[in-house]
């Protein structure tokens, strides 16, 4: 084979793998993170965003109880992400937000992966999901992320 052909195909072959890389990167779990620093999350809902043709996704904004994480903001390591977290306040992108209504309480417990709404005494518990859709994402930033 010619020598050229061989490093051509070298050339291909590593600007193909650091594409790539690049982007498993922005692909790779952020609720893996959050599990890594035990998020552990209560607030009280503030806004509701269901969003059509999302399978059931959505925005739950809430002011936030407690936390051991008051800062996250993952949108320039990730595509797809779970929440937000800034100044009190915390935006998570659930699925099932149907069942959350202002005033209600949300905690969130990344370790465990569950997310659950305390309204009228009751508590229904959901399991994490991140949602892997840019789509998603990218309404969400253009019609209602606050930060």
């Amino acid at each position: 084979m010619d020598i050229r052909k061989v490093f051509l195909i070298l050339c291909i072959t590593a600007i193909a793998y650091f594409f790539f890389a690049d982007k498993q990167k922005k692909e790779k779990n952020s609720l893996d993170d959050l599990e890594k620093m035990d998020l552990v999350l209560t607030g009280k809902v503030v806004t509701v965003y269901e969003l059509p043709s999302s399978n059931g996704f959505g925005v739950v904004r809430v002011d936030v109880i407690k936390s051991n994480i008051t800062y996250y903001d993952p949108r320039s390591d990730y595509e797809n992400y779970y929440c937000l977290i800034k100044n009190n306040m915390a935006e998570l992108y659930q699925q099932g937000v149907q069942n959350c209504y202002k005033g209600d309480t949300i905690e969130v417990n990344a370790r465990k992966r569950t997310f659950a709404i305390k309204m009228n005494g009751d508590k229904v518990e959901k399991e994490l999901i991140l949602y892997n859709n840019p789509d998603f994402f990218r309404r969400v930033e253009r019609d209602c992320q606050d930060f």
